[in-house]
């Protein structure tokens, strides 16, 4: 099954134009998410599978760089990342009781994909979950309610640990 989720440039709206596409750090973690719950519910509720996956992800443009959310909410690439161009894939095999359940377990998938990504774009780390899909609620600045009351309703456990380092 393919499924496809667009990522739109984190500088739409700003005045200067430069070229080259950023990705949101952030937007890449959920739309792995978005796209692996999406096809794994359709392969397990329609389908009748169980077990593995073997996950081909793929990211697709022209001078694309990793950003990031500043605490006062603009964008700004990596700093010492690279610029990478055209098809960047990736492939995972992941349990379809992960993706298909639980949200802190999707969490957890998600961030191993965007993890290869993020790796590929000068990026050590995956700041907003960890390893376990925990939520990292430092890097959620404006957003704090909103989450809180998300990873109740859902199950997810939120952490208030910073990324190894910082």
């Amino acid at each position: 099954m393919r499924t496809t989720t667009w990522l739109t440039d984190a500088r739409i709206g700003q005045r200067e134009e430069r070229p080259g596409t950023w990705l949101l750090n952030l937007q890449v973690v959920l739309a792995a998410a978005r796209a692996l719950r999406f096809a794994a519910r359709h392969a397990t509720d329609h389908c009748g599978a169980f077990g593995d996956a073997l996950v081909l992800a793929a990211l697709v443009g022209n001078d694309m760089q990793l950003a990031f959310q500043d605490f006062m909410g603009h964008p700004a690439v990596i700093e010492r990342g690279r610029t990478l161009d055209g098809r960047l894939y990736r492939r995972h095999t992941l349990t379809l009781d992960a993706v298909a359940g639980a949200d802190q377990d999707l969490l957890a998938s998600a961030r191993l994909v965007a993890t290869d990504f993020f790796n590929a774009f000068g990026s050590a780390e995956v700041r907003h979950v960890t390893s376990d899909g925990r939520v990292r609620v430092r890097y959620f600045p404006g957003e704090q309610n909103a989450l809180r009351k998300f990873a109740e309703e859902r199950g997810v456990e939120m952490t208030e640990e910073s990324v190894p380092g910082e």
